[in-house]
Order: structure tokens, then sequence, then C-alpha cells
């Protein structure tokens, strides 16, 4: 969902990996930016989000699935059937999928199905997918596998999903899905992240480790990423690569357990599909003390192979090389490490944040004896020198 999102003071950054091979990472500021005051009339409230196209994306909350295509100008309700029938969207997916603009993939689990009950349950799984836009849903068989899909679609035609121990493979762009293979690990232990970067080529991230197909799912290898020397006896986690070509392709790893108590970042690149890996050191910022640890890095978003964003909070950093130069600012309003939920740029300028901030004013909150955080979207168009609420 996966959702796929700045000041003075001058500084540079020492990494520490002067002593492993691999990119240093010297930093430079930006320039100031004044207050922008984010002002949120009619927010809109939001447990995730994501793109899949310039100023195209999705969000999900307790009441409805939504859409836009210019960017959060406007939004299009488009909540499928079934998820609808049994309400509170953002407990229904499991899984978003879209190609353009008019083919969407939508994986709900928990919902009611037809039919006799399966062992005492009426309750099951279900891939509902459109073609138009969201107007009119079909909907696949139903999977009585629980909950803990993962789908990840590769044409409009062909696509793979995880459900319990089993791969689904679809040739009809999701009305049918047949078992292929199973999954790379069993048993209890997190959720598997799948993506599949063409009809053969698939990655499957599970906790600290990444495994990877080259047929389609009928088997698994785990891929070995070393880590750098600091890092080697410290836990990690690892989110699914994002590929810009077949060979062409990024992942990240967070590790936890360090003396200090920060969770560093370590971006793997590939120029081979996968075969190599080179690490390059995102910014060791201290704010990620305050982080959850076990968690993957939803505060860094690919642009492309060399331009990334991390925004750690309040600390946004961003390179254009690959690593070799990051520079940094701090937003304002400036969100601490805590609130930001995840991010989501398609270039170094434009990108949606999911963070958590207040949606009613002192005096709404003492009435309400709440403090009034809820998950809210923004976006910016200048590299997070400025933000906008988006609306509904």
């Amino acid at each position: 969902m996966p959702v796929r999102a700045l000041r003075r003071f001058t500084a540079i950054l020492v990494v520490p990996f002067a002593l492993i091979a691999v990119i240093a990472a010297p930093l430079a500021a930006k320039s100031t930016v004044g207050p922008v005051g984010l002002t949120i009339k009619d927010p809109l409230l939001v447990t995730q989000a994501g793109t899949f196209g310039r100023g195209q994306g999705w969000a999900v909350s307790g009441l409805a699935f939504s859409v836009t295509l210019d960017n959060g100008g406007s939004w299009r309700v488009i909540t499928p059937p079934y998820v609808a029938a049994m309400g509170d969207p953002m407990a229904r997916l499991a899984g978003f999928d879209a190609i353009g603009k008019e083919d969407y993939w939508f994986a709900a689990e928990d919902v009611f199905l037809p039919g006799p009950a399966v062992n005492g349950s009426l309750r099951g799984s279900v891939v509902e997918f459109s073609t138009d836009g969201g107007h009119r849903w079909g909907a696949s068989q139903q999977f009585r596998t629980g909950n803990g899909i993962e789908m990840s679609m590769v044409t409009t035609k062909v696509g793979y999903l995880l459900g319990g121990p089993d791969l689904y493979e679809t040739t009809d762009g999701g009305a049918r899905w047949e078992v292929v293979g199973t999954a790379p690990v069993q048993g209890p232990g997190g959720t598997i992240e799948l993506v599949f970067s063409d009809l053969e080529d698939g990655w499957a991230a599970w906790g600290g480790s990444l495994y990877r197909t080259t047929d389609g799912g009928r088997s698994w290898g785990s891929v070995a990423l070393r880590a750098p020397a600091l890092y080697r006896r410290l836990g990690r986690t690892i989110g699914a690569p994002r590929f810009f070509t077949p060979n062409d392709g990024v992942v990240t790893m967070r590790f936890y357990g360090t003396a200090d108590g920060t969770q560093p970042i370590v971006v793997y690149v590939t120029h081979d599909a996968g075969k190599n890996w080179a690490a390059v050191p995102a910014p060791l910022d201290p704010s990620t003390r305050a982080l959850q640890k076990g968690y993957p890095a939803d505060d860094f978003s690919a642009v492309s192979m060399t331009q990334w964003v991390l925004y750690v909070g309040p600390r946004l950093y961003e390179t254009a090389d690959g690593g070799r130069k990051w520079s940094w600012t701090v937003p304002t309003p400036a969100w601490t490490a805590r609130k930001i939920l995840g991010i989501d740029f398609w270039s170094l300028d434009d990108g949606w944040l999911n963070v958590l901030d207040n949606t009613c004013t002192p005096k709404q909150a003492a009435q309400l004896g709440v403090a009034c955080i809820d998950p809210v979207l923004v976006s910016t168009t200048d590299g997070g020198h400025t933000w906008t609420a988006m609306t509904q």
C-alpha cells in the first residue's frame, strides 16, 4: 500500500561508513522557508494512501475508498461493492494496485461472501477489479484463507496474489486465480510484501529477509544483502524493492538495536536485475530513536534510481545523485518522526505525506476531551517547502 511524499541549519552529516566500501554521503543545507500555516477546514482523513502515477493516487479511511487524478484537486469515492456492503473500508483493504487511470484491483479481506459457511464462517477474501476507473466492479472467486493477502499486478491481465500459504496467478485481469506455488516462508512473523517486476521475476520481503523467484513463483530463493560491517549484529527489516527497469531497482533496509537507539537506513541498488546489490547509506538522523522497532522504511521514497527522499521528521532529506550528496531542510509546519506515517514522491518536487495532525481547534479538543489527532493527507509541489492539506 502499498502506500507508496525544507530551511536553514547548515550541517555536514558524518555517515558512519568510513571503514566500509560504500558511497559517502556529505550533506548540504537548503534555504530558509517561512511558515506555511497549514489550515484544515475539511481534512481528508486517511489511514493509508498511495500514488499510481503523476498526480494520481488513492486514499482509504473508515468511511470510503477514493481516487484522485488531479493531485488531490478532486476525489471520487469508488468503494467496491463487497467492501461497501461490509463497511469500514480501511479494515477491508488488503492490497490495491492500479495500471493507468482505469484499471484498478482491490484485494478485500474479511468481507461477507455468498454461499455456505466454511469452517463456521461466512467471511473471507475476494479481489474486486474495475476496467473503467471504478465505476463498475467485477469480483474474483472467493478466498477462504483468512487475513493476509498481498497482490501485485504486472499487466492489465497478469498478476500474482499471496493468500495464506498459496501463491495465485491470474491471466484474465483478476476474475480467476489459480495456485501456481507457495509463499517463500510459512508460519507467523509478520506480513509478506510482494512485488513482481515482470511476468517471471518476483520479490517477497518478510521481516529482515528478501526472497526472489525467476519462474513466476513456482520456486523461491533467499537474496543475500550484505549488511555494512557496523550493522551486521543488528536487527533489521526490509521492504519490497522498487524496479524502474527490468534491471534497475532499489530496496531499503532499516536496522535497529544500536547502542544509541538510532535506526539507520541503508539503500541497496542493483543494475543487473538483482544479481548484485550495492549498499548506500542514508543520513543517520537522531530522530529515528523515536520510531517503533521492526517496521520498514515508510519514510523513504525512491523517485528514480538516483533521486530519493527521506522524511525522518522534522528533517526532510533528498539526494539527486544516488546518495553521494544529501541536502536537508525542516518544513514548516514540521512533523516529528512518530507523526509521519508514510511518504510517496514521484519527483523531487511533487509528493504526498500521510501524517498525524491536529484536525480541530484547541477549544473543540477541550469540549471533546480528546487531542483530535488524525491521519491527514497533505501534498507538496515544491520539494517540501510548503504543504497543502487535501480536503474531501
